[in-house]
């Protein structure tokens, strides 16, 4: 959360974007988690590869999950 004691941060709801988890593809960014590397889907569920902290970590997610992702261009256009 952003409060007073950061100043120098400001929400932007143009920088999130919210997907479902069908929609996902590699390369968006998970906010929070990191970068999509693959996406494995089964009858149950969707395994997503992310790269956070320097390693490839697998999450799990049921099929009917919807993601917010950072729009990495927006953010980069707004710094």
């Amino acid at each position: 959360m952003i409060d007073d004691s950061m100043p120098h941060l400001k929400f932007n709801p143009e920088l999130i974007q919210i997907k479902p988890i069908s929609a996902l593809k590699p390369g968006d960014k998970l906010l929070n988690l990191g970068e999509v590397l693959e996406i494995e889907e089964s009858p149950e569920i969707y395994a997503v590869i992310i790269y956070r902290l320097t390693q490839k970590q697998v999450f799990k997610f049921e099929r009917d999950t919807n993601l917010y992702l950072i729009n990495e261009d927006q953010a980069e256009a707004s710094v």
